[in-house]
């Protein structure tokens, strides 16, 4: 079923909350059920709740879910801000130069910082003190979750997660080299020895590669690009776009960015026909993080369409997808984390869990790799960006 009125109507209830000066109608039929769920799928339905029922006439029960994620929305923006603020000052004290990245920073530009989900607070830290933040974090009745590669994972009962960066890991080589020198660009804060804010133009440079990370692995959604929406709206006049075109130019991300920009205009514009456009409705159906079945078809398109590479590719998933990796298995098979031996039992427990009770979805898992439909639509959509080689899926620049 035809869902495009919904779809655009959502886009103009984000702008009726971003924008004050536009003026929302009411629309009738719509499917506010399959709203609510897009939204939610998206996490966006926070900022959905701030829209008064008179402003959309929606049915009292999906208008108090949207109330309901709201309020929880505040007061998980709450607790990170706290949080954060008792970081920031246990380094302080402990001498641990740090600087919030991603969302804890643009949140603030929001009508209201708790529109901005966050699903962890992220902080850059120099890696020579590695040891340093473990001992500061475990201080502050922070527990280790993950060490090693690009970043360490904290987490604080019940449910707040931080990710430590030693580096600004974009998976683009040419960012990667201009971020080995960030701090040398970062300023300090007011008030404040140790912490630091980077620099606008390579914020929004990191905001580009993380943005490409998203969609070449697993896509991106709308919350991504409300990002973009705030950031051009309160940050862009600040910002050296000769500078910033010249480093996307090297990296290979320049189209990539226009295109987004672009988009962006697609979907905010209330006469704009996309019912056809590919871009936006990958953009819909990836949900807030991506989806499996998109990281699969961008890896199965690596290798071109040489027959070999690809079955080579396609045992490579379907082996990963029926036996995960330790990392990824941890977070639902939590004995694993004191007794990771037992990874083969954990294999054969999610087997046997997912053939029995959830066999549809099991089916569909096996299927994932084989959806030669799907990857002829993430090539079209990976090609119009401008990631049309596999170079670029390889995310190496020379």
């Amino acid at each position: 079923m035809n869902k495009t009125r919904e779809h655009k109507y959502i886009f103009k209830m984000l702008k009726a909350v971003l924008n004050d000066n536009y003026s929302l109608t009411v629309e009738e039929g719509l499917d506010w059920n399959y709203i609510h769920k897009l939204c939610k799928y998206h996490r966006i339905n926070n900022i959905i709740g701030y829209l008064s029922n008179e402003q959309t006439n929606m049915p009292k029960d999906i208008y108090q879910q949207f109330k309901l994620a709201m309020q929880k929305g505040i007061v998980r923006e709450a607790n990170q801000h706290f949080e954060l603020q008792q970081i920031q000052k246990k380094f302080e004290e402990c001498g641990i130069e740090n600087v919030p990245l991603k969302g804890s920073i643009l949140k603030n530009y929001y009508p209201s910082p708790d529109m901005r989900f966050l699903t962890d607070l992220d902080i850059l830290f120099k890696e020579e003190k590695t040891e340093l933040v473990k001992q500061a974090l475990l201080e502050i009745d922070y527990q280790i979750y993950a060490l090693g590669g690009h970043h360490d994972i904290y987490f604080k009962r019940p449910h707040l997660t931080v990710e430590m960066h030693r580096s600004c890991y974009s998976d683009n080589d040419v960012l990667n080299a201009l971020f080995d020198t960030v701090w040398q660009r970062c300023t300090k804060t007011a008030n404040s020895e140790y912490a630091y804010e980077m620099n606008i133009d390579d914020y929004y440079l990191f905001m580009v590669g993380h943005l490409a990370k998203h969609f070449i692995h697993g896509g991106i959604g709308i919350r991504m690009l409300l990002d973009f929406i705030i950031f051009e709206d309160k940050l862009e006049a600040r910002c050296n776009r000769n500078y910033i075109e010249t480093n996307l130019e090297k990296a290979g991300l320049l189209k990539f960015e226009k295109e987004i920009k672009i988009l962006i205009t697609n979907c905010f514009d209330d006469d704009y026909q996309f019912e056809n456009d590919d871009l936006i409705n990958c953009i819909i159906n990836s949900g807030a993080y991506g989806t499996v079945q998109n990281s699969l078809n961008n890896q199965m398109l690596k290798d071109g369409n040489k027959t070999n590479r690809i079955i080579k590719n396609r045992v490579k998933m379907l082996h990963g997808l029926v036996f995960p990796s330790l990392k990824n298995m941890k977070s639902k098979y939590t004995y694993l984390n004191k007794f990771p031996f037992l990874l083969p039992f954990a294999w054969i427990h999610r087997g046997v869990i997912k053939f029995i009770f959830e066999h549809s979805e099991f089916v569909k898992i096996i299927k994932m790799p084989f959806n030669k439909k799907g990857m002829k639509e993430t090539d079209k959509v990976l090609k119009k960006v401008g990631f049309d080689n596999d170079e670029t899926l390889s995310n190496k620049k020379n």
